[in-house]
This record gives C-alpha cells, sequence and structure tokens, in this order.
C-alpha cells in the first residue's frame, strides 16, 4: 500500500492544485481539512434520505432516536432513554409528546414503581 504524500497533496477545491512548501506542513495541514470537508459530504449524502422520510411525518432526528431505542429495548423507562440519548427532559418530553400523540409509542405507568413511565413502541412504531 502506498503511503500518502503530504508534500503533493491535491486539492479538490483549486482544481488539484499542489499545495505545501515542501517541508510537509501546510500540504499535510490542508489534507486534514479535506478530509473533514470531505467525511461533511459523505455524512450530508448519508442522511438526507432519511431526513427526507422523516419530514414526511414532521419528525427530525431526535424522534427517529427515540423510537429505534424504544424499539430496541422493550419496556424501557424514560430515565434510561434520557440517560442513552443525552438530552434534556425537557427536549425528551418535547419529541415523546409527538410519537405518542401521533401513535408511534406508548407510555405507560411501572406496574412496581409508580414514579416511572415505561416506554412501548407501537405497531406504527415499528412493534417487533
Amino acid at each position: 500500500m502506498d503511503d500518502v504524500n503530504f508534500n503533493a497533496t491535491k486539492s479538490w477545491a483549486d482544481g488539484g492544485a499542489s499545495t505545501g512548501n515542501g517541508d510537509g506542513s501546510q500540504g499535510s495541514k490542508d489534507l486534514h481539512y479535506e478530509l473533514i470537508e470531505l467525511l461533511f459530504f459523505a455524512y450530508s449524502d448519508f442522511i438526507s434520505d432519511p431526513d427526507a422520510i422523516l419530514s414526511e411525518y414532521g419528525f427530525g432526528r431526535a424522534h427517529h432516536c427515540v423510537v429505534h431505542f424504544v424499539s430496541r429495548k422493550l419496556r424501557i423507562r424514560v430515565m434510561e432513554l434520557l440517560d442513552i440519548l443525552k438530552i434534556t427532559k425537557q427536549s425528551l418530553g418535547r419529541v415523546l409528546k409527538q410519537l405518542v400523540d401521533e401513535g408511534f409509542i406508548k407510555q405507560r405507568t411501572d406496574l412496581h414503581d409508580r414514579r416511572q413511565r415505561r416506554l412501548y413502541p407501537t405497531a406504527k412504531g415499528g412493534k417487533p
């Protein structure tokens, strides 16, 4: 496998002109920026289709994350979901209310601890 030549990197932004001053410092920096930009474009392309589907329902990525984890771990508690997603109760409450109102998730009080709420996917939300 060939090594990356930091002295002769080519930039897609400037039409392939060579960058760097021969010591590799500027070329290395430019390559790092190019890689970051390429990752950004790849990520944007990767998520564009799911974002379009979610927008048809009026949902965003947070809704998708909640439905995913509720479907993966049946009877998950709201507090567990907060720990997994690392979001505030307020953010989860807004998203969860929409998902419950739209019929994607059911919310029930825990039988053993009435302070806890358990979440379940519905058939519409991808019930396993």
